[in-house]
């Protein structure tokens, strides 16, 4: 169950890593610096009003729907009392973030975004991931997910054009949260309502305020950037900014493609103090995101640039360096992910967990205040990093206190060192007589063959090796 949970997850990852490198170098094309900014500017807002008014339930339910196993009467019980959570806190919070955008100018010159802003908000309360992952439903979501984001290339390749561009954007952005919500009601139906439930609402506040006051915390060192350049520096800064950040958040799915996994895996574990397998499972994640992150930051320092001009064009090529600086966070938010929510809230210490994060907003706030004013989007990309540095360290130092456990850095030296030989096959490649497209496309494959080569011949690790035998049966080259 666990490798076919994690090919469906690493399929959506895959998904997610393709479809912006299909939409958005079309999107930034037609829109430019500041269409983009302007659209990332509001969505920002956005983005801090779904976590509002989701209450921390797409955390908290996946580890209450896991926990419920196969009791099919406390499972609706949960699902109804959290969604009729949802519902109240989405009502009252879209009312809330009209009446500031009428308030502020910045946003009232904005409106029509935020217009769709507040039917994604809607649109949010029946995404109902967390239900799906809970019953590790991973092939429904996989698939439910790559048709949607096919729906909505399409449309955007259809109606986008410069003619309100920044609104036609936007609204396809919104019509993926729209495509989902219809087909998950059509998937759950509503038998799955149990209204003699609702009087137990209270029991999950509690819970609920704790996951989501980490939830906003993080979300300070996450979207705050964008709106403190917006508006200290512009739209324009947050185009570049954005899309800086845009591409290095790809392959985050990826890394974390594993964690949805784990933490209901975890969180049983845990409930059973099964500490064994929670040791087994901290360490296939530890391995994963080792093996696919270091190469995957390396590979972002070295082709920064070819990736802006062939992913954003000529005229994003300023976030080039941004890039560089950024893709550090790759292995830091992997980090973070394992420690912060696949550990401490698997062991229900959510409170922890907040005390990390509230360490790092703080951090991030002070650093973007005074790094933004002297340097724009350059101050917003260090800060960053020194705030992921942080809370990586903290959520860490309060995760092995309570779950004892080991890291495997055996296998983090050798991904390391495979990936920073990236730097070396490039200085050779760059000797190379070849047009710009052809030798960056060359460095890409000479470093992704030799990474493979040494990581299954040299690297002695169990699931590297287990990887290895799978592949090798496959192709018949054992008895």
């Amino acid at each position: 169950m666990f490798k076919k949970n994690l090919l469906y997850n690493i399929l959506l990852s895959v998904s997610q890593f393709l479809f912006p490198l299909v939409s958005f170098p079309y999107a930034s094309r037609i829109l430019g610096p500041e269409g983009i900014g302007s659209v990332t500017f509001v969505d920002s807002f956005t983005q801090y009003f779904l976590i509002f008014s989701a209450l921390g339930i797409p955390l908290y339910g996946i580890r209450e729907i896991a926990k419920s196993n196969n009791d099919e009467s406390s499972r609706s019980a949960i699902f109804t009392e959290l969604l009729t959570i949802h519902i109240l806190s989405t009502l009252l919070y879209a009312i809330i973030y009209f009446l500031m955008a009428l308030a502020i100018p910045a946003l009232r010159s904005q409106l029509p975004l935020v217009g769709i802003g507040i039917i994604i908000m809607f649109s949010n309360i029946f995404s109902f991931e967390w239900y799906f992952q809970g019953l590790n439903e991973f092939k429904f979501i996989a698939v439910r997910t790559i048709s949607v984001k096919v729906i909505s290339i399409v449309l955007m390749f259809i109606l986008l054009s410069k003619h309100l561009g920044t609104y036609i954007y936007y609204g396809v952005l919104a019509s993926g949260y729209v495509l989902n919500a219809v087909a998950n009601i059509f998937t759950i139906g509503f038998y799955k309502f149990k209204f003699s439930a609702l009087g137990e609402l209270k029991r999950h506040i509690r819970p609920l305020i704790v996951i989501l006051s980490s939830t906003l915390a993080i979300s300070i060192y996450t979207l705050m950037d964008n709106i403190f350049l917006g508006f200290m520096k512009g739209n324009t800064a947050v185009g570049y900014y954005s899309t800086a950040l845009r591409i290095i958040k790809i392959p985050f799915t990826l890394i974390s493609a594993i964690s949805t996994i784990t933490i209901t895996q975890m969180s049983q574990a845990y409930k059973e103090a099964d500490m064994s397998k929670m040791q087994l499972l901290i360490n296939k994640s530890f391995t994963f995101l080792c093996v696919v992150g270091f190469p995957i930051a390396i590979g972002l320092i070295i082709i920064s640039h070819f990736l802006i001009s062939i992913f954003a064009g000529s005229q994003f090529l300023a976030a080039a360096p941004l890039i560089s600086i950024l893709a550090v966070n790759v292995v830091l938010v992997g980090l973070n992910n394992l420690f912060g929510i696949q550990i401490l809230n698997s062991i229900n210490k959510e409170s922890l967990l907040l005390k990390a994060v509230v360490i790092g907003m703080l951090v991030s706030v002070s650093f973007n205040l005074v790094l933004i004013y002297f340097y724009s989007y350059f101050g917003a990309a260090i800060t960053n990093v020194i705030t992921e540095i942080i809370v990586t360290a903290s959520t860490y130092i309060l995760a092995v206190r309570n779950v004892k456990f080991k890291l495997d850095l055996k296998i983090l030296y050798h991904s390391l060192f495979a990936s920073l030989c990236f730097f070396i096959i490039q200085f050779l490649a760059n000797r190379m007589a070849l047009e710009y497209l052809v030798k960056n496309f060359l460095t890409i494959a000479l470093c992704a063959t030799f990474y493979i080569i040494y990581m299954f011949v040299i690297a002695n690790n169990y699931y590297i090796n287990n990887i290895k035998e799978i592949l090798l049966s496959k192709l018949k080259f054992t008895h």
